[in-house]
């Protein structure tokens, strides 16, 4: 589950300047990069500088942030969910972008209906737009919108 939180996160460049700190510390943010994309799961190291940056940056093992409210023995697996039961999951993160796109529920589904147009004022709304095209890219039962250049334009302008 660390590992995986991890990757989950690895390629935002607001995250990687977070694990780099100030001063930036470049073999800390290499090892840290290297521990996420290349990821030896019987190194000990390894899974230390993993659980580490997750208690650091999300609050694991400590039962705040991201974790608050969770003990520190959470049995994690693997689960198929449709989109709906996304729907209903709750933004874990109290980041003040979920709070934006989801103020009344904390749900994924009222983050989903507006993030095309509730702006974070920061890159959320970008990077989950552009997760949601790369999902629905990957999935053959997936029918992605036609970009409004290929598209018949009908209507007033």
């Amino acid at each position: 589950m660390i590992l995986a939180w991890l990757q989950a996160e690895i390629d935002s460049v607001s995250f990687q300047q977070y694990l780099a700190g100030e001063p930036p510390d470049p073999a800390y943010l290499a090892r840290s990069l290297k521990a996420a994309r290349t990821p030896k799961l019987n190194d000990a190291e390894q899974n230390e500088l993993r659980r580490r940056i997750i208690t650091k940056t999300h609050g694991f093992g400590l039962g705040m942030l991201s974790f608050e409210g969770l003990a520190n023995d959470v049995k994690w697996r693997k689960a198929h969910v449709s989109s709906a039961e996304v729907g209903e999951m709750l933004y874990a993160r109290r980041h003040p972008a979920w709070a934006a796109l989801a103020p009344v529920t904390r749900k994924v589904a009222e983050g989903a209906t507006n993030v095309g147009h509730v702006f974070t004022g920061d890159e959320t709304n970008m990077l989950v737009l552009a997760l949601a095209l790369r999902i629905c890219e990957s999935s053959p039962r997936c029918r992605c919108p036609r970009s409004s250049a290929s598209s018949t334009r009908t209507g007033a302008w």
